[in-house]
Order: structure tokens, then sequence, then C-alpha cells
């Protein structure tokens, strides 16, 4: 806990001398996503994106915490933002694909979750999301395949393991 406090204190006193510093205000919002600060760190991420609207890490930050919030619309909206700057954004696609994963659109969540990982073959999240997905589908086929089962719950152990890294 020492060295995000230390961490804090260098981003704030880096802003104190340039309050449009972009990359203490975007670290800083970073620090404070990581600690659960949602508003902070959304309130640090729109002044970034004041200084520079192209800013796409801050458009996806806060996208994932729109996300977090359970507000799709707004995040879809922050993600379509990042596609018009970087339109190579793994993880803009992965979240854009479990959006659609929870409203149950398999075809297009599915779809997202293959263009994150051909932009970023060592996306785990988006590969194991996919997986899950394919494993939910053969469970509405079987609802009693063992193996089905199996897989699905192997799968969402897996992504609940590397959601926490």
């Amino acid at each position: 806990m020492g060295d995000s406090k230390e961490a804090e204190y260098g981003f704030k006193k880096a802003i104190s001398i340039d309050k449009n510093f972009v990359p203490s205000l975007n670290n800083l919002g970073v620090l404070y996503h990581e600690q659960g600060r949602l508003d902070d760190a959304k309130d640090l991420y729109e002044k970034v994106i004041k200084v520079d609207s192209e800013h796409s890490k801050s458009w996806l930050n806060i996208g994932q915490i729109y996300f977090e919030k359970k507000s799709f619309k707004e995040a879809t909206s922050c993600f379509e933002q990042v596609f018009k700057i970087n339109p190579r954004s793994s993880k803009a696609y992965f979240y854009l694909g479990k959006v659609h994963s929870l409203s149950n659109n398999n075809e297009l969540a599915i779809k997202l979750f293959k263009t994150s990982i051909n932009e970023d073959s060592k996306n785990i999240n988006a590969i194991l999301s996919l997986a899950e997905i394919y494993y939910r589908m053969a469970l509405e086929v079987d609802p009693n395949n063992l193996e089905g089962l199996n897989g699905r719950l192997f799968v969402l152990d897996k992504k609940e393991q590397t959601e926490q890294i």
C-alpha cells in the first residue's frame, strides 16, 4: 500500500506543476480505478479527454468503468469512440464483446471476441470468453452434457482467476 501512496503523491505533484499533464492524470486515474475509486478515476480520465480528445486509453478506461457499473449503453459509446481513434484496440473489442455476451447476443459477441483475438492473440480473457460462449451454447442444446458443463465451469473458473490478476 505504501507504493500506491507514493505513486499518488508523485502523480499529484506532477499535476500541481501542470494541471494538464496527461500521463499523470491518466496514471492517477488508473491508480484510483485499481483502488475501486471509480468516480474519482472517471473524473481524471475525463480531464485527460478534455486535454486530448484522442487519448484512446482514457476512453477505454471510462468505458470499463461504465461496464463495471453495468451502464452498458454508455460503455458501448466509449468503446465506439476508441475504435474511431484506434480501430485495432483488442481491449475495446473484448469489452464490447462482453457487453453483447451479457445480453445473450452470442453471434455478435463471438465476432467481437474473435476480432479481439485477431488483434492480440495473447488476449487470454477474450479466448476464455469465446470458449465460455461456445460451452453455454452447447449446454443450450443438451443441458445434461457433462463434458459441456465441466468445460464451462472450468472456463468460468479460469476467467475469474485471470480477471483478478
